[in-house]
C-alpha cells in the first residue's frame, strides 16, 4: 500500500503537463479536421452526417478517436466515393481502361 502512495505522490507533478499536452493535441486535431472539412466543402465534396464545425467540436472533445472516425468516413475506401460531377469518375475510368484494351492480349 505504501508503494502505491509513493508512486502516486511522485506522479502528481506530471498531471498538469500531461493534461496540457492532451488539450493541445485535441485543439490541433480539431483545427486540422475543421480545415480539411471546410476545404472539402469548397471543393464540392460532401460531408457525411454533420458539418465542418460540428466535426471540429466533436474532435476537440473526442480527440484521436473522432479524428480517426472522420478519416475513415471521408478518406478511406470504406466510405462511398463521391465527386461534384458524377460523370467525372466515369471519364477518368474510361481514360485509364480504354474499351479496346483487353487483359492478356
Amino acid at each position: 500500500m505504501s508503494i502505491l502512495r509513493e508512486l502516486f505522490r511522485e506522479s502528481e507533478g506530471l498531471f498538469f503537463p500531461i493534461a496540457l499536452a492532451n488539450c493541445l493535441r485535441h485543439l490541433c486535431l480539431a483545427i486540422g479536421v475543421y480545415r480539411e472539412a471546410s476545404d472539402r466543402v469548397v471543393r464540392g465534396r460532401k460531408l457525411w452526417f454533420i458539418g465542418a464545425c460540428v466535426w471540429a467540436i466533436a474532435t476537440g472533445i473526442g480527440g484521436v478517436f473522432v479524428a480517426a472516425t472522420y478519416g475513415v468516413m471521408h478518406h478511406s475506401t470504406l466510405g462511398l466515393a463521391e465527386t461534384a460531377d458524377p460523370d467525372e469518375d466515369w471519364e477518368s475510368l474510361a481514360e485509364k481502361f480504354p474499351a479496346n484494351q483487353r487483359s492478356g492480349n
